[in-house]
């Protein structure tokens, strides 16, 4: 997966999500932002706060969403602003990351729910 697709992939998901089930979609919020912080990339970083933010909306956390657009707006403009981040380690361990978060994702987030209610798509591996 190119670097930043799997953590647009989730902030989608989240969207998908948000009006059916606003608790998997914050789930699925917290783990885009572990995958965005493993990639160090600002701009990464500020979709997985979007992301949790629209959740917490939907759940009515309505300060806490502010709190979270707040720092994505920060993260977008850090992105924008900088220098592009690259991440500190070779491109090869951050791969390795990258897949242990998507692994962690399968086995908290997408199979129990898969298999507890039946939510089409929630394992892109199957």
């Amino acid at each position: 997966m190119r670097e930043g697709g799997f953590v647009r992939w989730l902030c989608a998901e989240v969207d998908r999500y948000n009006r059916t089930d606003a608790q998997y979609a914050l789930r699925l919020a917290g783990v885009a932002r572990e995958a965005a912080d493993v990639s160090g990339d600002a701009s990464q970083r500020g979709w997985s706060h979007r992301a949790k933010a629209h959740a917490l909306r939907f759940l009515g956390e309505y300060h806490a969403c502010l709190q979270e657009y707040e720092e994505a707006t920060r993260l977008f403009e850090e992105g924008a602003e900088g220098p592009e981040r690259l991440p500190s380690q070779p491109t090869g361990a951050l791969e390795d990351q990258q897949a242990v978060a998507l692994q962690r994702f399968h086995e908290e987030v997408a199979l129990p729910l898969h298999g507890e209610r039946g939510h089409e798509g929630a394992d892109p591996g199957h």
